[in-house]
């Protein structure tokens, strides 16, 4: 190696022998994608030679424990020895508190149970994701020749949901609700544990020394934490672009870590299937770092890499095009331009990712750091180029989201290049040190102090916006199916809500879905009066209803008992 190179961070990390191992807990998300992207390989083969595993709790939960087992064995097996000794625990515990505190929240919420512990789920588009799930369930098996939405993380969902007693009826779909309640929190604990080593694993490379790279870490962790990453978009019930961010953090810390290895092949091919079957428009960011990836794999002489590579190709390909083309096929590009709720995001974040991720890759002149930083463009390079096709603002509803992407690996950038600031100040001003390190640090403790707390607003009534009582008790009414329109006398959310849950009742007979957005009573007539047997399902007495429906008299009303309060 020459002297100039020496100076370059990182530069030739990837010719240097096995390294001390990573802190532990950093394969957790890798595990999780690749467990994943094996529960959509099965059910996707499954649906081609006509099986049902999903509806089937044996096979169901046979399949899950396969995965799972198999997972776990392919990403450690197949990563590379490190040299003795490794990073110690402390520093595995300290990257991963942010999760713990999500996971602490999500274990509190279990046991709360219905309705205090899930009536933040019930808003936004986890009504929808859960007719979604449903309709998996009933057909068995991922297909896409009934319904064109990507739903792969609907098929591990549905396989769960198998297991716990599965059904079209009030105590199966309440057990559902708890089901995707406890998944979807477990998502975020996923992303900011991803997240957190993503940044160690940058940082380390970097040269910022173990100390920095992993209060960098716990800090990119703990932004996983804060409003516009955590809870606007757990209310807001945007199930898979959290999914999507794990895949895209999990993706980028192989190219960082170890790209190249076998380990790197399958999580990132993986990756590429899970994004298939999730939110396609993140492809370009996935694909990147698979084919970084691959190209190290290529470099290498010994065969074990390329064997790998040519068997994640083998599988991962005829999985991953089923849930592309149905979007090209039955969707298109057309689909984007669709309006949906706001989807609040920092412009701010997403402008200094893009410059800090070039900055830093400039500074470090390291093609690995470049293939990251370009990773961090591309979702908010997509949202331009959406808004310019299909002439729609950058913050509406898809564009919007693509670039709420670029603004979460906005955290790692921000971090990098504050470290990398200090570690500079710290080398040329030893005399500071001191009091660098105790304002630094109190200030590090603070922020994270603060994130830990926000995820607790979901269980004390910050993220809610419906009468979970109300809507629970709903679902629990006999002739409920049947309901044309919806009135709790509660939010307006409530009843939108309830309408879109009871599309799960008739997955089974109907591919006609109510509407999710929220009704005017004349609209409320029309899909009355469009009905061959009108029926309201109401908390109030008969004659209010009759009163607020005058429109259709011959209108059957079911009522709803609600439990003492």
């Amino acid at each position: 190696m020459t002297a100039r190179e020496q100076t370059r961070p990182g530069l030739a990390a990837d010719r240097r022998a096995p390294g001390a191992r990573p802190p532990a807990g950093g394969d957790v998300a890798p595990v999780a994608v690749v467990t994943l992207a094996l529960v959509i390989l099965v059910s996707t083969v499954a649906g081609w030679v006509g099986l049902s595993p999903l509806r089937s709790p044996g096979a169901a939960g046979g399949l899950l424990l396969v995965a799972v087992v198999a997972a776990a064995v392919l990403v450690v097996l197949t990563r590379p020895r490190a040299a003795a000794g490794g990073t110690p625990r402390t520093s595995a515990v300290v990257l991963a508190l942010p999760a713990l505190g999500v996971g602490a929240v999500t274990a509190v919420g279990a046991v709360l149970g219905v309705p205090r512990g899930i009536a933040w789920f019930l808003n936004g588009d986890h009504t929808r994701h859960l007719v979604y799930v449903a309709d998996t369930w009933a057909q068995g098996a991922l297909s896409y020749s009934v319904e064109s939405y990507p739903h792969g993380w609907h098929a591990l969902l549905a396989a769960g949901w198998a297991v716990t007693g599965a059904g079209l009826d009030p105590d199966a779909l309440v057990r559902l609700v708890r089901l995707m309640a406890l998944a979807s929190l477990l998502l975020s604990v996923l992303l900011a544990l991803a997240m957190a080593h993503l940044a160690h694993s940058v940082l380390d490379r970097l040269g910022t020394g173990a100390r920095g790279s992993v209060l960098g870490g716990l800090l990119v962790g703990a932004g996983c934490l804060l409003t516009f990453v955590l809870a606007n978009y757990q209310a807001l019930g945007y199930e898979n672009s959290l999914l999507a961010a794990v895949v895209v953090a999990t993706s980028l810390r192989e190219v960082v870590l170890r790209a190249g290895s076998p380990t790197s092949l399958v999580v990132t091919g993986a990756g590429v299937v899970v994004t298939a079957h999730a939110w396609q428009l993140l492809l370009p960011s996935v694909a990147l770092a698979a084919l970084w990836c691959g190209w190290r794999a290529l470099a290498v002489r010994e065969g074990a890499p390329r064997k790998v590579l040519v068997a994640v190709l083998a599988l991962g390909v005829p999985v991953a095009l089923p849930g592309v083309l149905a979007v090209v096929r039955a969707v298109g590009l057309d689909h984007a331009a669709e309006a949906g709720p706001d989807s609040p995001v920092p412009l701010p974040l997403v402008v200094l990712a893009v410059v800090l991720s070039v900055a830093v890759a400039a500074v470090a002149r390291d093609a690995v750091i470049a293939c990251a930083a370009v990773a961090t463009a591309l979702p908010a390079a997509t949202a331009l180029a959406l808004s310019a096709v299909l002439g729609v603002g950058l913050l509406e509803y898809y564009p919007s989201k693509l670039l709420w992407q670029s603004a979460v690996l906005g955290l790692l950038w921000v971090v990098v290049a504050g470290a990398l600031a200090g570690h500079g100040l710290l080398t040329q001003a030893p005399a500071v040190r001191p009091v660098v390190r105790v304002v630094g640090g109190v200030a590090a403790a603070l922020f994270v102090l603060w994130a830990l707390v926000l995820p607790w607003g979901s269980l004390v009534g910050t993220w809610a916006t419906v009468d979970a009582a109300r809507v629970l008790a709903a679902l629990r009414t006999p002739g409920a199916p049947d309901a044309t329109v919806v009135w709790l006398q509660a939010t307006p959310t409530s009843d939108s809500v309830t309408r879109s849950l009871l599309d799960a009742y008739r997955v089974g007979e109907t591919r006609e879905r109510m509407p999710q957005a929220r009704q005017s009573v004349e609209a409320e007539c029309v899909l009355l009066g469009a009905a061959a047997a009108p029926v309201i399902l109401t908390t109030a007495s008969e004659a209010e209803a009759r009163q607020r429906y005058s429109c259709a008299p011959a209108a059957r009303v079911v009522r709803v008992s609600l439990p003492p309060s």
